[in-house]
């Protein structure tokens, strides 16, 4: 799918750069030097995403994002500002990304393949599986879940069995972050803001470290789930000994064990906690 990108900020220079990059890339990019002239170019072709800086001459930055949501709420925004106290403002408009200036182009570059692919991701679920949708309770949202995994054929079984539930079973369909490596899953934990960050500590190079660095970040999930542990020498134990962690067995190429684990996720365990009724292998340390 082509995408197109519309980049408004009123440093020409920086928005030169930034079409090329994305034009290189493969991107549609339109640019917008103030806030006149995005709505102007968002009307004429609405995108698929906005890169917006928020402090600009004229009409600001938030009130582009609040026409962008009244027209087209579909679109992906990714806010650019050199002024974090004024994420509080923009933040009830609703936006998908916030970027400070100034930032490394390449952490940009990977926010805004991730909210594409997720888009047409999205997209293409709800025109191909839309009996899915329908098995969400009614007014239940859709869960958000980041996995780091590097191993592909350890991944798809999990990603697939919690996207496809069988039908009576109501768990919902889930939306799956997939990263392979701890850059990538910093990057996405900060950008997408997940409701859940699966882990798993046997594939992971040095998982105590990588854990210490998921917590550390600025936003943090609802909570973590853990899985395949293994042992660690002591100094590398520690630290996720003083973490609240909870911990799957389970086989993921086994559907006997993979109910384990769908079963559970399908009552929203982040909104009280997943320790709360929860039986079988399913564990939990503090």
């Amino acid at each position: 799918m082509e995408f197109r990108i519309l980049v408004v900020d009123d440093e020409e220079s920086l928005v030169s750069t930034l079409t090329e990059i994305f034009f290189e890339k493969g991107y549609l990019v339109s640019q917008a030097l103030s806030g006149e002239e995005a709505v102007e170019a968002f009307d004429r072709q609405p995108a698929d995403l906005v890169l917006l800086d928020l402090q600009m001459p004229g009409l600001s930055g938030a009130d582009v994002l609040r026409h962008i949501r009244a027209k087209a709420p579909q679109t992906r925004v990714v806010v650019v500002t050199a002024f974090p106290e004024r994420e509080n403002e923009v933040k009830p408009l609703g936006y998908d990304a916030f970027v400070q200036k100034p930032f490394a182009m390449e952490r940009l570059v990977r926010t805004v393949d991730s909210l594409l692919t997720r888009k047409d991701e999205e997209e293409l679920k709800t025109v191909t599986m839309p009996e899915e949708l329908e098995q969400a309770s009614p007014g239940e949202p859709l869960a958000d879940i980041l996995i780091l995994e590097p191993v592909k054929d350890i991944a798809a079984p999990i990603i697939y069995f919690l996207r496809h539930p069988e039908p009576g079973r109501g768990y919902g369909t889930y939306h799956f972050s997939w990263a392979d490596d701890l850059s990538q899953a910093m990057t996405v934990l900060f950008a997408m803001r997940p409701d859940l960050v699966m882990v798993d500590l046997l594939t992971v190079p040095a998982p105590a470290d990588a854990v210490k660095q998921l917590t550390s970040c600025e936003y943090q999930p609802k909570d973590y789930l853990f899985y395949f542990h293994r042992p660690l020498p002591p100094e590398r134990q520690q630290v996720l000994n003083t973490l609240s962690f909870k911990h799957w067995q389970g086989n993921p190429w086994k559907e006997r064990e993979l109910e384990t684990l769908g079963s559970s996720s399908a009552r929203r365990p982040w909104s009280t906690g997943w320790s709360n009724g929860r039986r079988g292998r399913w564990n939990s340390r503090s």
